[in-house]
């Protein structure tokens, strides 16, 4: 976060996702409070594919990124093999990001280096192919609130449910 406000005076980078739930894991896992092990773990997770994209895309890998989403996604796996990963989870996890959405997008101005969280237009190469923002806004919602669900259901497949954690 230092980097951010003090070295890059980007500030509004603080609100990403990835940011936001690495701080929500870590205060999950010091307080003892599952449920936001549970909902910021999925985001960890699910972040892992467009981030990597990104890097492809971007040629931009830093320490900061790699230890963030790499680092953070191992840390969820274990959390969540803890505490195990209950049905439905998916819904407050989607929640948590409609609303991280919005608040961002009340927060940042629109800008090439700005758009934290996908707040003000569609990402590269869907840029063009979504116009107005609203159109994005459904379309990224739906494609999120899919993701979020066969997530749930994959790892509850894989053994990180409720019924099979590790206390």
């Amino acid at each position: 976060m230092i980097e951010y406000v003090w070295v890059a005076r980007t500030p509004e980078q603080i609100l990403w996702c990835c940011h936001l739930s690495n701080l929500g894991l870590a205060l999950g896992i010091a307080l003892w409070r599952p449920s936001w092990i549970r909902l910021t773990s999925l985001w960890l997770i699910i972040g892992l594919p467009p981030w990597l994209i990104d890097m492809v895309m971007t040629g931009l890998v830093t320490p900061v990124s790699i230890f963030s989403h790499l680092g953070g996604g191992l840390v969820a796996l274990f959390a969540l093999r803890r505490d195990g990963l209950p049905s439905g989870t998916w819904r407050p996890a989607l929640l948590y990001f409609l609303l991280l959405q919005q608040l961002t997008r009340l927060l940042t101005e629109p800008g090439p280096y700005t758009n934290v969280n996908v707040a003000h237009f569609a990402y590269g190469p869907w840029k063009d192919l979504f116009q107005p923002y609203w159109v994005y806004l459904v379309a990224n919602t739906l494609l999120v609130t899919l993701s979020l669900w066969l997530l749930e259901r994959l790892l509850r497949w894989l053994g990180f449910d409720a019924e099979h954690s590790r206390d």
